[in-house]
């Protein structure tokens, strides 16, 4: 596909080109052993990909498990060469967006051998995606991430409530569909509490026929309630349901994550009100 066909695309479904690059199914992701529906810890690399660590581009990534008798898996990931539109899982590193091809929103890009759903511009510090690499046996070829420029430690308020309001997408794992919905928080700097929801979710899909994108409800799945506990520049939540996330850009502007409850992995992000 060229770069000429994707904008031809992007213009006729409304949504543009997110892609993945050197992708040999070898992701450092597995499941295999979580016999158990528990949530392991974040296995956090060094200084350069710590998400304790300042000023850097890093995240979390979050395995789709194939089946519900295991527990998705949580990874520290590192950003690389393009900032927050590249990340690096395990030995693979996932494109998540090009500039000049990137909606406001979501967008997304299909083809044989991968799919991505990455949000858009609307985010100018985090980037948090879907990815899937087709045919692969390999149990970590489907994830969600969050990533994105860190806050400073020095840079994190001390004091004050903030509203966040943005996006979130992932799977729901009873039936294997992609869904999209919203995220709404409110963080409490001095409590160093991290309160809101994901959820109000919905799938769309493109209509040849129609040449729209149709949007439909998915109330079968309920609200994700978070209340997660913030320490320096990251936040978390280990219970029921489990949240890895972090402060991203100056003074906290954006925040995001990823959370897995009983039916839902997911990735979110939200922006400063």
């Amino acid at each position: 596909m060229t770069f000429k066909n994707i904008l031809m695309l992007s213009f006729a479904t409304c949504i543009t080109t997110a892609c993945i690059s050197n992708v040999s199914g070898n992701i450092n992701i597995s499941d295999r052993n979580s016999q158990q529906n528990k949530p392991n810890s974040p296995n956090l690399p060094n200084h350069q990909g710590n998400p304790n660590a300042s000023g850097l581009t890093t995240g979390y990534a979050l395995s789709v498990p194939k089946s519900r008798r295991f527990a998705p898996k949580v990874f520290a990931v590192e950003g690389k060469g393009r900032g927050i539109n590249e990340v690096k899982v395990g030995d693979t590193t996932v494109t998540l967006a090009y500039p000049g091809v990137i909606s406001g929103n979501f967008s997304s890009f299909e083809d044989s051998s991968q799919k991505v759903i990455a949000s858009g511009s609307d985010y100018k510090y985090t980037r948090f995606a879907y990815y899937k690499v087709k045919n692969s046996r390999q149990s970590g070829a489907e994830a969600v991430i969050a990533n994105g420029k860190m806050t400073d430690i020095t840079d994190v308020p001390t004091i004050g409530k903030v509203n966040y309001k943005g996006g979130a997408l992932g799977v729901h794992l009873a039936d294997g569909m992609n869904i999209k919905g919203k995220s709404v928080f409110e963080v409490d700097f001095g409590g160093k509490i991290v309160k809101g929801r994901v959820g109000d979710w919905y799938t769309s899909k493109f209509d040849p026929n129609l040449q729209n994108t149709i949007t439909t409800g998915y109330p079968n799945i309920g609200n994700i309630n978070i209340n997660a506990t913030i320490n320096g520049n990251t936040f978390g939540q280990n219970d029921a349901i489990r949240v890895n996330g972090a402060l991203y850009g100056p003074q906290a502007a954006e925040i995001g994550g990823v959370v897995s409850a009983s039916d839902v992995v997911a990735a979110f992000g939200a922006i400063k009100q």
